[in-house]
């Protein structure tokens, strides 16, 4: 389920944060990563983690898309 699967996503993310802190990350957008994102804001406010130096791109989904 997907609430399973948030913290381990949220695990994958901040080890790339940490371990190459000025990673390009593209994340989601709309409700489904929210809890994902609220997870990443606790391990900022609890646990340190740095987001000052990463990039980030929001993924959004169009199709088709016309060249």
């Amino acid at each position: 389920t997907r609430a399973r699967r948030t913290p381990h996503a949220k695990d994958i993310t901040a080890k790339q944060i940490r371990t190459k802190p000025d990673s390009v990350i593209s994340l989601p957008t709309g409700s489904t990563p929210e809890g994902l994102y609220n997870l990443l804001i606790l391990a900022h406010k609890n646990e340190s983690l740095d987001f000052s130096k990463i990039t980030i791109f929001n993924l959004d989904e169009y199709w088709p898309i016309n060249k």
